[in-house]
């Protein structure tokens, strides 16, 4: 029934990316489960092992994962400040500014609590 209401609607399926019954789904960088949802622990472990970028393209590679998470991290913009600068010089030199910046999101951004589905069934604070 599935697949024939998919293509009534012109939809059309990768059967090699479709799944039924099984006990957990990995979906945009969240395992969904019936018990919990969490962080796939191998986009932490990427972040955790991201290098300190030496050229600004590598900059812009970390910046852009980081900026996939702004959402769930607080004040995002004035944290990731002091490297925004150096996404558009020409000659790339990395200060202490930039590392502690670098540093602080990459621990930010593996918080469980940062990265955590909201739970409905518990209350829950909204930040300005």
């Amino acid at each position: 029934m599935v697949f024939e209401t998919l293509r009534t609607q012109n939809l059309y399926e990768k059967r090699e990316k479709c799944s039924f019954l099984v006990e957990k789904v990995i979906f945009l960088g969240y395992v969904l489960s019936k018990e919990d949802n969490s962080v796939d622990q191998s986009k932490i472990d990427a972040i955790k092992s991201w290098p300190t970028p030496t050229i600004v393209s590598e900059l812009r590679s970390f910046h852009g994962l980081a900026s996939f998470y702004r959402r769930f991290i607080h004040d995002f913009r004035t944290i990731m400040s002091p490297t925004k600068g150096y996404l558009k010089k020409e000659t790339f030199t990395w200060g202490e500014d930039a590392q502690k910046t670098f540093a602080k999101v990459k621990e930010l951004l593996c918080d469980d609590s940062i990265l955590a589905l909201l739970d409905f069934s518990q209350p829950f604070k909204v930040l300005d």
